[in-house]
């Protein structure tokens, strides 16, 4: 969870960096950090459910419906 964290402040203070300074050094817009912050978001919404598992790896499939299924619940 502390780096799903981390790199959810990591895109807001880049955000809040290319807003102040109005300009940006990599080719990527604010459009793609805020995708960024709500995948990593979701992440975390999952970790809190699996968070009594005891398994440290998923199947892919299991992953992708998760994922799924948050972003559907969150919209």
């Amino acid at each position: 969870m502390p780096s799903l964290t981390d790199q959810i402040y990591i895109k807001a203070q880049r955000i809040r960096s290319i807003q102040d300074k109005g300009e940006q050094k990599i080719d990527e817009g604010i459009d793609g950090e805020f995708i960024a912050i709500v995948n990593y978001c979701i992440m975390a919404l999952i970790q809190i459910e699996l968070v009594d598992s005891e398994e440290l790896e998923i199947e892919l499939s299991v992953a992708v419906s998760l994922y799924n299924q948050k972003a559907e619940d969150t919209l």
